[in-house]
């Protein structure tokens, strides 16, 4: 696991994907090439935040940028 990466564990997070569209949650783990979101919440561009069931797993491959709320 990337040093930087281990810090952010439990931390609220906003994960811009490349298609536009992003998720804003705590990151609970990485696994790999994929990272674990909990309490997430699905971000599109003029519609209202569409709460997720469950965990979310991104691939890191999918990710444009991170931001970090803390």
């Amino acid at each position: 696991m990337f040093a930087w990466l281990r810090l952010l564990l439990r931390c609220e997070v906003v994960i811009n994907l490349h298609d536009g569209t992003g998720f804003r949650g705590v990151l609970y783990r990485k696994a790999g090439d994929l990272v674990e979101l909990r309490n997430a919440e699905r971000l599109e561009p003029g519609t209202n935040p569409v709460v997720c069931d469950g965990a979310v797993i991104i691939e890191r491959r999918e990710i444009q940028f991170w931001q970090v709320i803390r």
